[in-house]
Formats: C-alpha cells, sequence, structure tokens
C-alpha cells in the first residue's frame, strides 16, 4: 500500500493541505522531480521531520538529497543552452560605462523570463474569456461592467489611450479583456472561482498562491525597479513554469 507522505506530514507540520500542496508542487518543479510522493520524500528529508521513508524513497530522489548527478532531462536542457550559446546567439546588450554588472545580468535574465511572462499571462486571458463566455455568454458586459466596474473602467480607460496613437496598429483590434492587467485576471477568477474551480485549477488556494510571487516580480520588471535580484527573476520562473504546466493539462 502506497504510504500517504501528506498525512503524515500533516499530522506534523502546522500548514494547511492546501499550502502544503503548492510547497510540494514547487519542490517537484524546481528539484525536476516526477511525482509529489517524489517531492513529499524530499520535504521531509530536507525539514529533517521524525518520518520513516526509507520504503518509498527512489533512486531519483536519494540522487537530489545527496546532490548528485541531476536528472537526464537537466543535463538535455544543459546541453541545449550550451548549444544556443554559440552560432545564432543574440547579440550582446550595448555597454553603458556607468551601469554595474550587476545590470547586465539581469537584463540578460529578464530576456529569457519574459516569454514565459508573456505566454502565461495571454494564456490565462484567453482561459479566462473561454470560460466565462461559456458560463456568462457577452460576459463582459453583462458581468464585469456590473460587478467589477474598476476593472471594466481600467479596460476602458486603455482603449482610449490606444486610440491615440493609431501607429500601434494592432492595438485598435484589441478585446476588452486584452487590455486588463494580471492583477485584475486575477480577481475574476477569485469572484468567479466556480467557474475556474476545479476546471482549470484543482482549487483556488492552488492559483493564488502561484499568483503571489508571479505578480510582485511581474510589476517590478514592468518598471524597470533595480530592486530585483536574480534569485526572484528565478522564483518567478518556476512558479509561472508550474502554472503553464497545469494548464497544458486542461482539456
Amino acid at each position: 500500500m502506497k504510504k500517504d507522505l501528506i498525512g503524515e506530514i500533516l499530522k506534523i507540520k502546522p500548514i494547511s493541505k492546501e499550502g502544503l500542496q503548492v510547497t510540494l508542487t514547487r519542490i517537484k518543479s524546481r528539484k525536476n522531480l516526477k511525482t509529489v510522493q517524489q517531492a513529499a520524500c524530499y520535504y521531509i528529508l530536507s525539514q529533517k521531520l521524525k518520518i520513516n521513508v526509507s520504503s518509498v524513497m527512489d533512486d531519483v530522489t536519494r540522487a537530489v538529497i545527496n546532490n548528485e548527478q541531476p536528472p537526464r532531462s537537466v543535463l538535455i536542457n544543459l546541453s541545449r543552452n550550451s548549444i544556443s550559446k554559440g552560432k545564432g546567439s543574440k547579440p550582446s546588450l550595448p555597454r553603458v560605462k556607468w551601469v554595474a554588472e550587476h545590470y547586465y545580468s539581469l537584463a540578460n535574465r529578464l530576456s529569457d523570463f519574459y516569454g514565459y511572462l508573456f505566454l502565461y499571462e495571454n494564456a490565462l486571458r484567453q482561459r479566462v474569456d473561454l470560460d466565462m463566455e461559456k458560463t456568462y455568454p457577452n460576459w463582459w458586459e453583462t458581468k464585469i461592467k456590473n460587478e467589477l466596474r474598476e476593472t471594466h473602467k481600467y479596460a476602458e480607460d486603455r482603449k482610449v489611450e490606444a486610440a491615440k496613437f493609431p501607429m500601434i496598429s494592432q492595438a485598435q483590434n484589441l478585446k476588452p479583456y486584452e487590455y486588463i492587467t494580471l492583477g485584475h485576471l486575477e480577481e475574476i477568477v477569485i469572484k468567479y472561482q466556480s467557474v475556474f474551480v476545479p476546471s482549470v485549477f484543482p482549487y483556488l488556494h492552488f492559483f493564488t498562491g502561484h499568483m503571489v510571487i508571479v505578480k510582485r516580480v511581474r510589476n517590478a520588471v514592468a518598471h524597470n525597479s533595480p530592486a530585483l535580484s536574480l534569485r526572484d527573476i528565478q522564483n518567478a520562473k518556476h512558479e509561472i513554469d508550474i502554472l503553464l504546466q497545469h494548464f497544458s493539462a486542461v482539456a
């Protein structure tokens, strides 16, 4: 019989089941593990909890714990990255003599991170539209206009601003929900959570928990904040990666 590691952890740690599941999902992604059971083993050992995992520990998890050779998928990614840095790699940024090297490191890392952010934010927009339209036809006018008035007004204001810059031609073809921010999209999911849980997200905290770091880093990126660190970017990328992997499994 498969050992209930989550249940064992909850007996010891003062944490909610939902919070633990979010933590284990993050560990699974960051450590390149295949199952939540492996992540639970890693969590137990890293936290030094008094839970016997010898009967369920496998070689993959043991290797991660012991900092041995990384899994093959990681080696493949490293190989691809080394190849991509050769012929056809992106040009270096222009050098400005008074700008510290730290800013160049951030700029290079942000160029990789932005693709994740762009894809996730637009995937969420389209998912919100698809599911809201199924439940509430013409949802932007029938629901958002009346129940989330600030969000509706924000989109209308952005549309008016876009009309002042006709040189950005595609801005004239956007749908109302394409003008709103990531924070607005989160508000819609929370307000109409019965539309998205569990059909898109297993539970609401799965979504809002992963969104915390994503939103903070996204806002810092939008304002070109020098307070960003490489760790911030890496953490946000992991969170987005988890959400994108989850999206890929949604019908």
